[in-house]
């Protein structure tokens, strides 16, 4: 009986326990941004120096510089099956409150150019994405 008991209360402590777990895929990781491609003249631009990355958790991504530290942009996504929707942009200041973006001048360097952004998820690999917007495709590695 006490065995019974103690396997029971065992299983219930382990059905009760939920991990947190992303439904993202691949998406879900740092990446960096390798070229971008503009759509109308077909120009390309190597961005592997530019130090530009992009970090995708749950429905967060941010957007950061390695050679800008103050340069982190917070946005929400959502991840439909292949669309990819940028939304509510804010500058992250990890010593006071975050900032809401309202120029998308400050959203260029990462490859966005609107404040509500959709991209087409071209490709998307556990090594490679590839995403166009209906100006530029933005070509990433995953680091």
């Amino acid at each position: 009986m006490r065995r019974l008991l103690y396997f029971t209360l065992s299983l219930i402590m382990i059905t009760s326990c939920t991990l947190d777990s992303s439904d993202n895929g691949a998406l879900d990781g740092y990446w960096q941004l390798s070229s971008i491609d503009t759509l109308a003249n077909g120009h390309s631009v190597n961005m592997r120096d530019s130090g530009i990355f992009w970090a995708f958790n749950f429905n967060l991504l941010v957007t950061r510089s390695t050679k800008e530290p103050s340069g982190e942009i917070l946005y929400d996504f959502e991840n439909t099956d292949d669309n990819l929707i940028l939304s509510n942009p804010y500058i992250l200041y990890r010593d006071s409150s975050d900032i809401k973006v309202t120029d998308v001048n400050l959203l260029k360097k990462y490859g966005v150019n609107s404040l509500l952004e959709t991209f087409t998820i071209e490709h998307l690999n556990s090594n490679k994405m590839v995403l166009q917007s209906n100006l530029v495709r933005l070509n990433f590695r995953k680091y």
